[in-house]
């Protein structure tokens, strides 16, 4: 998933304003087969829109056999697709 920067709306400005970045954006997802580096599936969502939820809107069928390794901001991906892997985040010890 990435944001791409886009100039400010002149209605609905709300939608497409992502806080993260603090400015307007359109995230645009890309599901692509690592063997073979095909495209599978692209999707555009607005600035604002969760990544997980641009992701379900798309409804791209997964194989069950496939292996799917997805960022952080796709949390609950396990309940789709059981063979997705989240990066695992060490917790910090502190003294």
């Amino acid at each position: 998933m990435t944001e791409s920067p886009i100039e400010r709306p002149k209605k609905g400005q709300k939608i497409y304003y992502s806080g993260k970045r603090k400015e307007h954006t359109l995230k645009s997802q890309l599901v692509i087969n690592q063997a073979n580096l095909e495209i599978i599936c692209y999707v555009n969502g607005r600035g604002q829109e969760h990544d997980f939820k641009i992701f379900k809107k798309s409804k791209l069928p997964l194989i069950a056999k496939i292996k799917c390794l997805v960022d952080k901001g796709y949390q609950g991906i396990k309940k789709i697709h059981k063979l997705s892997q989240i990066p695992y985040k060490k917790e910090k010890i502190i003294n």
